[in-house]
């Protein structure tokens, strides 16, 4: 089975980032789907969900709550229409990623996608499934990222912890575990 694993933002945070998409919904004309707000860090494959979950848990405790730095949203027309939100320091998301790399080589983990070394989270999409593709690669987006419309937003959100999302499926009761970071 697997297991998608995202970054999620405290509750100020996800409530801008809804009137967020909601204004540049009506602004750029993409359709009313509004994707989840988080970030994505990776897929894996595992057999067994318990040990993945206490693995996760493991690993992210030592972790506290972090701010990051969401400076533009990019909006780009090919393949499909899409809005795409930049985030300016992503070495705290880096390090947890390659963190998590190596904690799923060490328990014994399969990698089923590549990480997202560009920095950016899905905002609006025109296709309401596009946001939810095993195989989304932001590879494919970043020649055109220097020629697209910007939207400033320079704004700190705040990253609350991690969340374990059962892949493929489309049901808002697919998140199989939220793990908190601490607090300060």
């Amino acid at each position: 089975m697997k297991y998608t694993i995202n970054l999620y933002f405290d509750k100020d945070s996800r409530e801008y980032l809804e009137k967020l998409q909601k204004e540049l919904s009506r602004k750029y004309r993409i359709n009313k789907f509004l994707p989840s707000q988080s970030i994505r860090l990776g897929t894996v494959e595992a057999a067994n969900l318990d040990k993945l979950i206490d693995t996760m848990v493991d690993f992210i405790s030592p972790y506290k709550y972090f701010k990051i730095y969401v400076e533009n949203a990019c909006i780009l027309e090919n393949p499909a229409k899409i809005i795409l939100a930049m985030i300016l320091d992503k070495g705290y998301i880096s390090r947890i990623e390659r963190q998590i790399n190596e904690c799923f080589v060490q328990n014994g983990f399969t990698k089923a996608e590549p990480l997202n070394k560009l920095g950016l989270f899905i905002l609006l999409s025109s296709n309401m499934n596009f946001d939810k593709k095993i195989n989304f690669n932001f590879k494919d987006y970043e020649m055109n990222l220097k020629s697209s419309k910007k939207e400033f937003l320079g704004k700190y959100l705040l990253i609350e912890g991690l969340e374990i999302i059962k892949s493929g499926s489309f049901k808002k009761d697919a998140i199989i575990k939220k793990i908190k970071l601490k607090e300060y």
